[in-house]
């Protein structure tokens, strides 16, 4: 299934490298940045209901289903950029995913996280989803919501849908991948949660037009964040706080920040290592009670030469 996938969206999204250049590449560095960006957010000046509204926003589950996360080693792969372009920014999702203590590969995998820049993205994003509606529903009934289709179809800079598998208990053990997934419906406040939500795959599509004036740097970061939490792509986030507020930050001409923060990198931390089996509701708590207890080792976050 998810080779079919890739081919799928790797023949849809193929264009000549050529056709940019670094003339033309409309992502930019930015002009000045902060020696010190983790103090651009200081968890401990938020209060807990502020930081609850952070988290529900960049963590939403279906009902009755616990957060999905990825389990597989990582393989990213970027396609319709030239090769420099593509370095930089595959190795900047795969310094997130270190940093959030998720196993990476380089070579001999089959990417699980595509991103791609067609030339034509809106039309890329209509043909996806007028001829291949299965790749955004729950398998067990065919069918995609059509809030996904309408927001995958709004031309935006950044685009992005999941396939995510849902077991039940009884079929943890499974380790077929082509099983129907189902889903249980229980009570959100249920301690121990009767499904898992395994993430398989994120394809992420960027409308390059739509990109002035950022930095390699802070799209690696964007999509990382995206990839790994799973926000919808209308949620709305507090300026300075998180990095996904940044396409709302540009275009209201607030000043950007130049990376993930400090509670990006927490969040991500606390959320693949909270316990799996809990509901959603109670995962979430669990990952602020982190946050806010400072539990959560924030490790460095260093940045190599080039990847602005």
């Amino acid at each position: 299934m998810k080779r079919a996938i890739l081919s799928l969206l790797a023949a849809l999204a193929a264009a000549p490298a050529v056709a940019q250049t670094a003339s033309t590449t409309p992502v930019t560095p930015v002009t000045a940045t902060p020696a010190d960006t983790d103090n651009a957010v200081v968890v401990q000046g938020m209060t807990r209901r502020s930081l609850n509204d952070v988290v529900s926003a960049m963590i939403q589950p279906e009902p009755g289903v616990p957060i999905a996360k990825f389990r597989d080693w990582l393989c990213v792969a970027v396609q319709g950029l030239r090769p420099e372009f593509k370095q930089i920014l595959e190795n900047r999702i795969r310094q997130v995913a270190q940093d959030a203590r998720i196993r990476v590969r380089t070579q001999g995998c089959q990417p699980n996280l595509l991103v791609v820049a067609p030339p034509d993205p809106d039309g890329f994003a209509d043909k996806l989803t007028r001829d291949h509606p299965m790749l955004f529903g729950d398998p067990a009934i065919g069918v995609a919501p059509q809030s996904l289709i309408t927001a995958l179809r709004k031309p935006r800079p950044v685009r992005w849908f999941a396939a995510t598998y849902i077991q039940t208990t009884a079929s943890l053990g499974s380790s077929s991948m082509l099983a129907t997934p189902t889903v249980s419906l229980v009570s959100m406040w249920r301690l121990k949660a009767p499904t898992r939500a395994d993430k398989l795959l994120n394809v992420v599509i960027l409308d390059m037009d739509k990109l002035n004036g950022l930095s390699w740097k802070q799209l690696g970061d964007y999509i990382a964040l995206v990839f790994f939490t799973s926000p919808k792509m209308d949620a709305t986030f507090p300026s300075g706080t998180t990095l996904l507020s940044l396409f709302a930050d540009r275009d209201a001409g607030r000043p950007l920040l130049p990376e993930r923060t400090r509670l990006d990198r927490s969040l991500l931390a606390a959320t693949y290592g909270v316990d799996e089996n809990l509901s959603a509701p109670l995962q979430r708590t669990r990952i602020i009670d982190d946050v806010v207890k400072q539990r959560v080792v924030l490790p460095a976050d260093p940045t190599a030469a080039g990847e602005n």
